[in-house]
């Protein structure tokens, strides 16, 4: 009885999931990849196969595989909607975007679906992750108007190994080469060289997306010289980090925050201290009063 439940359970959540895509077609491939999912091992020849998946109201299709996290970016994208707070604090003719952790691409396709005329300069460390990147990339609207950077996004130069502990939305930066991580060290880009590559020396853009897995504790931490620069911001935050500790980096690197919002994820990822964290900047020697932090459930 209780098996019968669990799968009458998923059928409705299945049947649900049919607002999330323009097209029956897409549903279905969405049904049939997490399925799969739910049989590790299963056709393993499949993992590098990509299923084509059309969100609703979106032109193009992305690009997921099976046997990975890449439902679950599907799902904190377009069933959660987490970066609604962020399409809603930008101008609608955003110019630059700068998205530090791009996993598969899909922030990328989500910035370009609302800010088609935007420059978008993207960093992903992992080797998979950064393939099918490339391929969504590929995939959208204007690939000439994305700079992709297999990378770090750190304070400092340099070179590090990945642990690849987690899931693929899951992989972090570390010093110390882990016995499921890479041999093979990965570049540090800084976020200062990134906004220069985007803007110019001094150049401002509209957008910056942290989800670096752990890394935004030291990114914010020396974010002094080049916090200026940034206009609005979505932050996924990590544990031990959290909101608190960000906002007060903000504070001490002279960053002036107009507005504020903290999304918790405790509840959608139990056992994860996660926050995302939206904010609209000021520049410094602006006369703005620092704004009202909201926390969203």
């Amino acid at each position: 009885m209780d098996q019968y439940r669990g799968f009458a359970a998923r059928l409705r959540r299945q049947f649900r999931r049919r607002r999330l895509f323009a097209d029956t077609r897409s549903w279905l491939t969405d049904a049939y990849v997490r399925l799969l999912n739910c049989r590790p091992g299963f056709l393993p020849s499949w993992q590098n196969k990509d299923f084509r998946l059309r969100p609703r109201h979106w032109r193009l299709p992305v690009l997921v595989r099976a046997h990975t996290a890449d439902m679950s970016v599907i799902t904190e994208l377009f069933d959660w909607d987490i970066y609604r707070p962020a399409l809603q604090i930008v101008p609608g003719a955003a110019g630059k975007i700068l998205d530090l952790g791009g996993n598969i691409g899909l922030s990328v396709r989500l910035w370009q679906e609302y800010f088609p005329e935007a420059f978008i300069v993207v960093v992903e460390p992992d080797p998979g992750n950064f393939k099918q990147l490339l391929k969504n990339i590929q995939a959208g609207p204007a690939p000439g108007k994305v700079h992709a950077i297999r990378a770090f996004a750190a304070a400092e130069p340099g070179e590090a190994f990945l642990d690849r502990s987690g899931d693929e939305v899951r992989f972090r930066m570390t010093h110390v080469q882990e016995e499921s991580g890479d041999a093979q060290k990965i570049p540090k880009r800084t976020v200062a060289g990134l906004l220069t590559l985007l803007a110019g020396a001094d150049g401002s853009i509209d957008l910056l997306k942290c989800d670096v897995e752990g890394t935004e504790a030291e990114i914010f931490h020396n974010c002094r010289p080049w916090i200026d620069r940034i206009s609005r911001a979505a932050i996924e935050t990590h544990y031990p980090y959290n909101s608190e500790k960000l906002f007060n980096d903000l504070r001490l690197a002279g960053a002036k925050i107009a507005a504020g919002c903290v999304k918790d994820f405790s509840v959608t990822r139990p056992g994860e201290a996660t926050s995302l964290v939206f904010l609209r900047l000021e520049k410094s020697n602006s006369q703005a009063h620092p704004g009202e932090i909201l926390t969203a459930g």
